[in-house]
């Protein structure tokens, strides 16, 4: 976006190499021109990214400022602030189109009605899209696209159960760079059993390879649609639209469409969080799978579940009993979720909500 807006105002497209006044100068125009496609403004998040991939940019080739925190761009972090005040009252920035998560009932759906199986090329390539994205964290569509089979391993561990690792590519926030911090822990895939054992699928995934591309090659192959052998992929990459179509293709003719929920391939992510979220993962354990540059890039996924917005409605409104749909034995796991979602959403006192965690303890 920066590339192509600088190119039409005849400004040096390459950030660093102008001093810190004159990109200041820039910048202030920039954030009050840029546009999307259709010619529509933003909405706020999509400036504060944008923000905050210039300003990531710019510290992997060594600028000695911050567009974000140094008191040189103060100017243009101003005209951004002005333009997000506008935002808000005129009723934007609430955010209307951002990507939902999958709830448990409706991922069982998509594997019951065989939308997530290896019953055909088709959906054997959507469940390895799905499969390795919760495993890995991996972002929808440009991460799965540069994946080759020689970045993945197949190994076993002392007790025989056997495992999957990914090496990733440079992606959005580690970029590849001398600086780049890698992941402190290698994700595991590890082999459950059953139908739905990732091993086992990513095994077959691989078998149903052309011969001389089960070993090398991009990881995702065009379908044949009608295969007549073993092998039901062509000799020819997945395209990169193909792959950002991948969550619309999965849901298709499902329950999960008369929802109404909003469902792109960040879903598949945020679903990931979702779940370990309700699990009771540490915030600083969630990062290491999903590949964030830091736990406060999980904000965007702090929605809560509807069970712990649940807890939270009946104690604030004095409820002496509360109800579960769940087992009475998660009943003081979700009131300890409910707790620390509660506090994580800057609630500082909720001295109830702590007596009802402690009773049900």
């Amino acid at each position: 976006m920066w590339h192509s807006w600088a190119e039409e105002q005849n400004i040096i497209p390459k950030l660093e190499e102008n001093s810190s006044e004159e990109l200041d100068k820039i910048l202030q125009r920039f954030y009050a021109e840029v546009r999307n496609k259709h010619g529509e403004q933003y909405e706020l998040e999509s400036l504060k990214v944008m923000m905050a991939s210039l300003d990531c940019y710019l510290r992997e080739h060594n600028y000695p400022n911050s567009i974000i925190k140094d008191r040189q761009f103060q100017q243009s972090k101003q005209v951004l602030e002005g333009k997000a005040k506008l935002f808000r009252e005129d009723g934007k920035g609430k955010r209307p189109n951002a990507s939902k998560a999958l709830t448990i009932p409706e991922e069982e759906g998509l594997w019951e009605n065989e939308k997530l199986r290896s019953s055909s090329p088709k959906v054997l390539c959507q469940t390895m899209w799905w499969i390795l994205t919760q495993h890995f964290g991996l972002r929808g569509r440009q991460e799965h696209h540069s994946m080759a089979v020689e970045d993945f391993s197949v190994c076993s561990d002392d007790d025989g159960v056997e495992y999957v690792t990914f090496k990733e590519n440079p992606t959005k926030t580690r970029q590849g760079s001398l600086n780049t911090k890698r992941r402190p822990v290698l994700p595991k895939m590890f082999a459950t059993g059953g139908a739905r054992c990732p091993v086992g699928l990513f095994k077959e995934f691989l078998s149903r390879r052309p011969p001389e591309l089960r070993e090398t090659g991009p990881f995702y192959l065009a379908a044949i649609e009608k295969p007549k052998t073993a092998v039901w992929y062509k000799k020819q990459r997945l395209g990169v639209h193909s792959i950002g179509q991948m969550m619309k293709s999965i849901v298709t003719n499902t329950a999960v469409t008369s929802t109404g929920k909003k469902l792109t391939n960040h879903s598949a992510r945020k679903t990931l969080v979702k779940k370990l979220r309700a699990a009771n993962v540490e915030r600083q354990s969630i990062i290491q799978i999903t590949g964030h540059a830091s736990e406060q890039s999980l904000q965007d996924y702090d929605e809560g579940s509807e069970q712990e917005q649940k807890v939270l409605s009946s104690i604030f409104s004095n409820k002496q009993q509360l109800s579960f749909q769940s087992n009475r034995d998660q009943g003081p796991q979700v009131l300890r979720s409910a707790f620390i979602f509660s506090r994580r959403m800057g609630i500082k006192s909720p001295y109830t909500l702590r007596a009802e965690v402690l009773r049900s303890s």
